[in-house]
């Protein structure tokens, strides 16, 4: 997940004002002005008050001080002046409150208190064992942070879902956990029901597209003996042995050797995007005109056949001669719409054509065999599904989206067990997923990633303080033409029932599209006015913006929003406007926002 850009457009939103202090911790304050009494005006980052002092202090200087008390006022004990000498400061406030030296250590300690996250020896305690045992201290920091941040339990079990969440996607955790899934023996009923889960969150274009679907329906609920020769000459590396199996097999059990579509495939011996993308075209290519097709084929046999035996009977054992080869490669190819292929496309299909003649005769012994009406059927059944679908209603898919995330990622899961509502829990992934990694299957790491990567989900979805409330989700990237996990995070005044206020908020979107590529969009809505600030690096990008600008100004009159002004700065002028443009978000370390 992508965090440079991004973060430095949510620094300078420390929202120091929130920490709330407790006996025992250790902060890191300076002296602003010093009254009778031992008493003094502290800062701690931007949070200003009056305390009462153990001892005299310097005006202007800068202290470590632990909290003694908070009941009437803030009590402090001095624990050493903070100098600005580095790495010597450090060290000795290790020794001093009792833990031992390491550069990891020394670099966490400094990071909290330059972040004014208060911490008490005893949690830090506890944070320090994690990060020594984890791999990655780099990452461990991060999360441990955040935790110590928002007085989450320090666990590892927390730790690991916050640095699977900073570090992954759900789509990469669902895709991952598929192609476990898909890749066993036998998939039992109890899998599949969470495999169909899991696919609701794949990206569309990244499912077994719905030709396959349908060409695994055909083939696992009709005999298709003479059908599935073809199969074979559609790409050179379809398995030609299980291919023939097939057509031996009875029905039922090609239906339990290939399961699923997925499954299918893999048994076909089509496993990469560029395989399945060709297979794809050579499909459609003939269910767009399967009577072309087949008057393609009887002519290809007609003119290659004779002269192909005549050459196996003179010379069985030798090749076909380059020229010649070359020649049926070529006519081969004539029988789709090749004009459509790239160059290395057809080169790959031209490799279907084998250079020896016994068996380049039992492909034309195979075309000639195959029952012209039912393969004119097949073509057709598969071009049904394959017409365009009609443009999406990006706002319609969105909401779904949305919706299905809310509903059935599991979220609330331990609220509703709470609540007795264990009806809204069974088909939840993450029930699925708690009860999948019972069984101990070789899938089980797997589901056991997924599942941290929601409850990292889970813990930082909602951010709740005394005013303002932060709302993060996210969305696979389900949508339109976006190229990543769609992450949203909306923060607002609270209204008066503790829900968004839509008047007075602000959004940040961070898109990866397939055209304009990396774009943010800083949105900002006050008295429901709405100004963008859009970071894009590609010179035309105002070009593009001013063509939709209109359209986007009477999209949000019709809903009682009004457009006051668009901008538009490169992504690296961001750190230069960082101080203007996050002044009202909430401190949201390690989190990609993205839409």
């Amino acid at each position: 997940m992508r965090t440079d850009q991004i973060n430095h457009l949510k620094k300078g939103s420390d929202q120091p004002s929130r920490i709330r202090l407790h006996p025992g911790q250790i902060v890191r304050g300076k002296i602003l002005q010093i009254y009778p009494l031992d008493r003094a005006r502290i800062q701690i980052g931007s949070l200003t008050f009056i305390a009462q002092l153990e001892a005299p202090l310097n005006h202007g200087e800068s202290y470590f001080f632990q909290v003694d008390d908070v009941k009437e006022e803030v009590h402090l004990r001095v624990i050493q002046q903070a100098s600005e000498q580095g790495a010597s400061e450090w060290k000795q406030l290790l020794q001093m409150i009792g833990s031992k030296h390491s550069k990891g250590r020394e670099q966490f300690v400094q990071q909290l208190l330059q972040s004014n996250i208060p911490f008490t020896k005893r949690t830090l305690q506890q944070m320090f064992t994690l990060l020594d045992q984890y791999p990655n201290q780099e990452k461990a920091m991060k999360a441990l942070e955040v935790m110590a941040q928002r007085a989450w339990p320090i666990t590892r079990e927390i730790m690991e879902s916050i640095i699977l969440y900073q570090t992954s996607t759900l789509t990469k955790e669902v895709n991952q956990l598929v192609e476990s899934l898909t890749q066993q023996s036998q998939i039992p009923q109890a899998h599949r029901e969470l495999i169909q889960q899991l696919e609701l969150l794949i990206p569309e274009e990244k499912k077994t597209h719905h030709v396959f679907k349908q060409l695994f329906e055909y083939i696992t609920s009709k005999e298709a003996k003479r059908e599935l020769p073809l199969m074979q000459m559609l790409h050179p590396r379809i398995h030609k042995t299980n291919m023939k199996q097939l057509q031996s097999m009875p029905l039922t059990q090609r239906a339990n050797i290939l399961q699923t579509p997925e499954r299918m495939l893999t048994y076909l011996g089509i496993h990469t995007a560029e395989d399945r993308q060709l297979f794809l075209k050579t499909l459609t290519s003939i269910a767009q005109n399967p009577i072309h097709f087949l008057n393609e084929t009887k002519q290809f046999v007609d003119k290659w056949e004779r002269s192909i035996q005549l050459q196996a009977v003179q010379h069985p054992n030798r090749p076909l001669n380059t020229e010649t080869l070359q020649q049926v490669r070529d006519s081969f190819i004539r029988l789709f719409s090749a004009h459509q292929w790239t160059q290395n496309e057809q080169t790959v299909m031209r490799q279907v054509i084998p250079n020896n003649t016994h068996e380049l005769l039992q492909m034309m012994i195979d075309f000639k065999s195959l029952d012209t009406r039912n393969v004119e059927q097949m073509m057709l059944q598969l071009h049904e599904h394959h017409q365009p679908a009609e443009k999406k209603d990006i706002q319609a898919e969105f909401l779904r989206s949305l919706q299905h995330i809310l509903q059935n990622i599991g979220l609330s899961h331990e609220h509703s067990l709470s609540k007795d509502q264990t009806d809204q829990l069974t088909n939840s992934l993450k029930a699925l997923l708690m009860q999948f990694i019972q069984e101990q299957t070789p899938s089980s790491e797997r589901a056991q990633s997924l599942l941290r990567f929601i409850q990292g989900m889970q813990l930082q979805t909602v951010q709740d303080t005394a005013h303002l409330l932060s709302v993060h989700l996210q969305i696979p990237a389900m949508i339109g033409a976006l190229r990543s996990d769609m992450q949203i995070t909306f923060e607002s005044k609270k209204t008066e029932s503790t829900s968004i206020d839509p008047n007075y908020c602000r959004i940040l979107f961070d898109l990866e599209l397939a055209a304009i590529k990396r774009t943010l969009i800083d949105m900002h809505v006050q008295h429901k006015q709405v100004s963008l600030l859009i970071y894009n690096d590609l010179p035309f990008i105002k070009k593009i913006g001013d063509n939709y600008e209109e359209t986007l100004a009477e999209g949000l009159l019709k809903t009682g929003y009004e457009l006051t002004s668009i901008r538009y700065l490169k992504l690296g002028k961001q750190e230069e406007h960082r101080r203007t443009t996050t002044q009202s978000f909430a401190r949201t370390e390690g989190f990609d926002v993205k839409i």
